[in-house]
């Protein structure tokens, strides 16, 4: 989860990395991190197609009211795993299946100091309703474990392997739109809720009644440290901010010289206390913040699916505002119909510079037809007469533009992800190698905006090596994530790969590709 100076890691996008746990084949992928461009490679039912649903899972989970953390299936969305049951790996005799993030959380007056990094990761489990088993967060080298009972009862709370003894009992609360926080309540009061329609860029406002059963622990561990000194005493218990444990530590012994020192109090003041009750009493902050970060993200996700609708020689005209082309494509011609003039040209140009060919919307009637110009003819073409590739490709230039390109005419922020599965379908090798560009050409203008793409094309591979040498992208900027499930168990593993900076594959295992092809790839930097 390393970061980079380059713009396209703007803080706006807050997820490094992402993984799943006994997800189908996928036993743990551990936290694959994700750069301006991922690309899933690997055969049949090898778990890529999973791995990269996960994501347009966890949009319409967040993006919809509901009673449970995931919403496995709903007519309305396009992501069907079934249930938790049908979802989560087959060996397990009881379904659980855990989301694995590596965020970037921001600064906050009430948590950090800086921007921090941070791992979290929540397992799910039941059958009927499925609920937040446990929690498992990681940051400023503290691990904090939190388990719960079916009716959200805390069970389990621990910060670096010590357990937290409280004072009274917390639960799971408040309105999630993915990961609950801690209450000072007996049983469970989440709420599932949707994210916004429009997303927020300020701070979350964090707040928690937990406060009452965490703070009260705080001030007891810097009681003896001073006498009647509220102003340190606010400082520590009230403002102390989430840091490393040396750090925290040197705080509190700052603090303390700072303040009028009680003169009978213990030499051995327990700074370690200290510490501890201070990190557990931000535990419920770091959840919400996390939650905000995650469904912010995850609610701004664009999907295209790997079957798209056939063409039509034309299409039945609509009033209906089209801000996003659907997953199957369906509502195209009716997404290019609504482009105004300078978001028409800006399409097209996207389309020439990356495949060659331009489109346009000729509406007669109650009927549209969507028309496309190849190359430098001056001749524009119905859709349905210029081969079955065009329409294909034309849904997946769409969904690219439209969520890395077009806000930056509007104003607004690029979709921080654009996940496509199988985008080479019915392309001639040749026009596969071209997707190569346009995926490129959209992160680098898109200026945020990443690409996560599950592709079985050889061509896609070696065009993509082929621009790290020419210089058009950087190659720690392209991640290659390899699944590669065992014949006897169905259990996969995953390997990173990539490339060099001469555009050859590194930590690439012979094999996985054909021959023919793993020696072209290799030999792309000297073509």
């Amino acid at each position: 989860m390393t970061g980079s100076s380059r713009w396209w890691y703007d803080v706006r996008v807050s997820l490094e990395a992402f993984g799943v746990k006994n997800l189908r084949c996928l036993t743990d992928t551990g936290l694959v991190p994700i750069r301006p461009i991922t690309v899933l490679v690997g055969k049949n039912s090898s778990g890529k197609s999973t791995f990269l649903r996960a994501f347009p899972l966890l949009r319409q989970s967040v993006q919809t009211n509901r009673n449970s953390p995931i919403l496995w299936y709903s007519d309305d969305h396009p992501v069907d795993f079934g249930s938790l049951r049908e979802a989560a790996s087959a060996w397990l005799d009881e379904p659980s299946v855990t989301f694995d993030f590596g965020l970037r959380l921001p600064e906050d007056r009430l948590l950090f100091n800086e921007e921090i990094e941070c791992q979290f990761g929540v397992t799910i489990v039941g059958d009927e309703i499925p609920y937040v088993n446990d929690y498992l967060i990681q940051a400023k080298g503290h691990r904090i474990e939190c388990s719960f009972d079916p009716k959200g009862r805390m069970q389990r709370f621990s910060i670096n392997g010590r357990r937290v003894a409280l004072d009274a009992p917390l639960s799971l609360g408040g309105r999630p739109r993915l990961l609950p926080s801690l209450w000072a309540q007996g049983t469970s009061g989440v709420i599932y809720s949707s994210a916004p329609e429009t997303s927020t860029t300020g701070n979350p406002g964090l707040s928690s009644d937990s406060d009452e059963v965490l703070l009260p622990p705080v001030r007891r561990a810097v009681k003896e440290l001073f006498d009647g000194d509220l102003g340190a005493l606010a400082i520590l218990s009230e403002v102390m901010l989430l840091q490393s444990e040396a750090e925290m530590l040197k705080d509190v012994a700052q603090t303390a010289r700072n303040a009028r020192l009680r003169k009978n109090a213990s030499a051995n003041i327990n700074e370690w206390e200290i510490v501890f009750r201070g990190v557990a009493r931000l535990v419920p902050y770091l959840i919400q913040a996390a939650d905000f970060t995650v469904s912010r993200f995850m609610s701004r996700v664009a999907y295209l699916a790997p079957l798209r609708v056939s063409a039509q020689r034309a299409y039945r005209v609509t009033n209906l505002a089209v801000d996003e082309v659907d997953p199957d494509g369906k509502n195209l011609a009716m997404f290019l119909r609504s482009l105004t003039g300078d978001e028409a040209q800006s399409f097209a140009s996207f389309t020439h510079e990356a495949m060659g060919f331009e489109t346009k919307v000729r509406t007669t009637g109650m009927h549209a037809e969507i028309l496309v110009r190849q190359g430098e003819s001056e001749r524009f073409l119905n859709l349905i007469d210029v081969g079955f590739g065009y329409s294909e490709v034309l849904p997946l230039a769409a969904v690219l533009w439209t969520s890395c390109l077009r806000p930056l005419l509007q104003g607004r922020e690029p979709a921080p992800l654009v996940a496509v599965e199988q985008p080479e379908l019915h392309l001639h090798p040749a026009h596969q190698a071209k997707l190569a560009r346009m995926l490129v050409a959209a992160v680098t203008k898109g200026k945020g905006s990443r690409i996560l793409v599950e592709t079985h094309s050889e061509s896609l591979i070696n065009g993509l090596g082929k621009l790290v040498y020419e210089g058009e992208i950087r190659a720690e900027d392209i991640q290659i994530v390899l699944f590669d499930q065992d014949a006897e168990t169905e259990r996969t593993t995953v390997r990173l790969a990539g490339y060099r900076e001469d555009g050859a594959l590194r930590d690439w295992p012979y094999g996985f590709l054909s021959p023919v092809a793993e020696r072209r790839a290799h030999r792309t930097a000297a073509e």
